[in-house]
């Protein structure tokens, strides 16, 4: 049956931390990292981050092993993050005291947000420290633009107002400075699911998590995008269901037979009084129609905690979450088990959904064995494969095993194999991979690596281009949007007229 439902395996390695945060790298493995790990004892005694490294010959499970703090001087827990157009991971923002510590009486604000900013090195694996941001700022959003500075939305900052507080920055490299946002002052959410338009603009789409949205929550977040070129938001309707708090969004497949076209869907999320939703909503960004969100297929299951990834065939993987009311903690006896084994509540959903972007179908395919609830995190690795990863109920309680799901085309045969191609190109740059033999290819498309958290993957991005091919080699182009492709580094993925993707190389897009 795995040639229908795919195959999950529960690997060897296991990390030995909380992964809040996840990156697939440049190098092909996987940076996790959670600072103090949602344990206010560790503010200053942060646990170690760690890098998992897959083998994709699919020998082994691969391995994972601790690295250094070095250079860290915060807790980097509910940090907001990006890629830099030269592959570090940009870091920014999270926790300088915990649950109101600086207030006596009242566990006001729920946390304090740090004013740091990093970047880790994927080739040295190092951190470096850059310089503050205006505010602190935990749970923040980043997103790198087409010129390749990081916006940066929302989080609750270091001093009063904390979730009153307006004003988003924007870092720029070159200058190595921060910078107010011209017009870009917005009451935002914590953790605001954003996105790049391919017309430069930014899309806060609905979603958002949960700690301190009172008395917000009672008229909503108005969703909006925000212009660059006018300096300015502009509003927009509320989704149908606008409770979408530990929910998702996901823009999806930039594809040339629309001409590009942008679309968002709003998945899953609940309200802090209700129960969770499997409701789902998407808004299409075409020109001259009005942008407002419609109600589109449900999934299956109420899903409160929303991991979705974007998958080489096009169609957006779901998984993780848990139905009923919508609490962050779930009691587990995590004395009573392994440590690192977190026994199963009869709550989380562990049905995998697979979301069909062309039919608007929701499907089910092989269920998982492991929760994935708070401060889970799923990813797609260069293999086609999926890793998921994480899950903190309460406090303490920490699941660190890793689950790897095949998805069904990886059983509809061989994979095509690409023997070279350039690892740096350059916008509207025409270019040749060479395929190991005359397989006839269907398509081939970019996809930006994710780095996530809190259900929160702004970066994750599909974009098909050219596939001009003759006999063992592809010719192909990289479009001229900046906008549409930011800079950065790729996952570079063919597929065969079977479905079958090729293991991905990287490749560098600069200009």
């Amino acid at each position: 049956m795995s040639s229908h439902l795919g195959q999950w395996k529960t690997i060897g390695p296991k990390f030995n931390a909380l992964p809040v945060h996840t990156a697939l790298l440049h190098t092909g493995k996987v940076l996790a990292f959670g600072g103090s790990g949602n344990e206010p004892g560790r503010l200053n005694n942060w646990y170690e981050p760690e890098i998992y490294e897959p083998d994709y010959t699919g020998s082994t499970d691969g391995t994972i092993r601790k690295i250094s703090n070095d250079g860290i001087e915060g807790d980097l827990f509910c940090v907001g993050h990006a890629y830099l157009p030269d592959g570090k991971l940009f870091l920014a923002g999270g926790t300088y005291l915990y649950d109101g510590l600086g207030i006596v009486t009242a566990p006001f604000p729920p946390f304090w947000g740090l004013d740091h900013t990093y970047t880790f090195d994927p080739d040295t694996e190092k951190f470096t420290r850059l310089p503050n941001m205006r505010y602190g700022r935990w749970y923040p959003t980043c997103v790198t633009m087409g010129d390749g500075k990081i916006a940066t939305f929302a989080g609750l900052s270091k001093w009063p107002p904390w979730v009153w507080q307006p004003v988003n920055e924007i870092y720029d490299e070159q200058n190595n400075s921060w910078q107010k946002i011209e017009g870009g002052n917005n009451l935002m959410p914590l953790y605001p699911r954003m996105h790049l338009l391919p017309n430069g603009d930014l899309f806060y789409a609905g979603s958002y998590n949960t700690h301190m949205t009172f008395p917000f929550s009672r008229w909503g977040f108005k969703i909006a995008t925000f212009s660059f070129v006018e300096k300015k938001w502009k509003h927009l309707e509320h989704p149908k269901d606008m409770h979408r708090q530990e929910g998702s969004t996901v823009l999806l497949p930039l594809v040339k037979s629309k001409n590009y076209l942008a679309e968002v869907i709003l998945i899953g999320g609940g309200d802090m009084n209700a129960h969770a939703t499997r409701t789902c909503e998407k808004i299409s960004f075409k020109s001259g129609t009005k942008q407002k969100y419609i109600p589109t297929k449900s999934m299956d299951n109420d899903r409160y905690y929303v991991y979705p990834v974007i998958l080489p065939d096009r169609n957006i993987l779901v998984v993780g979450g848990k139905s009923g009311h919508n609490s962050h903690s779930i009691k587990h006896k995590c004395e009573e088990i392994a440590p690192e084994e977190i026994k199963h509540n009869d709550k989380a959903i562990l049905d995998t959904e697979l979301y069909n972007t062309e039919t608007e179908e929701w499907s089910k395919l092989e269920p998982m064995k492991v929760d994935r609830l708070y401060h889970a995190n799923a990813i797609l690795l260069p293999d086609g494969k999926v890793m998921t990863m994480g899950s903190n109920p309460t406090r303490k309680c920490v699941e660190k095993r890793i689950e790897i799901f095949s998805p069904p085309y990886l059983f509809a045969g061989d994979r095509p194999v690409i023997d070279d191609v350039k690892s740096v190109l350059k916008y509207e740059e025409s270019f040749e991979i060479q395929m190991h033999d005359g397989t006839e290819i269907l398509d081939t498309a970019l996809i930006r690596p994710s780095n996530t958290t809190h259900c929160l993957n702004p970066e994750q991005r599909y974009i098909e281009i050219d596939t001009v091919q003759n006999g063992d080699k592809i010719s192909s182009k990289i479009p001229k949007n900046e906008n549409l492709v930011p800079p950065g580094y790729y996952m570079l993925f063919v597929r065969n007229h079977s479905g079958v993707p090729c293991i991905a190389p990287f490749v560098r897009i600069t200009h």
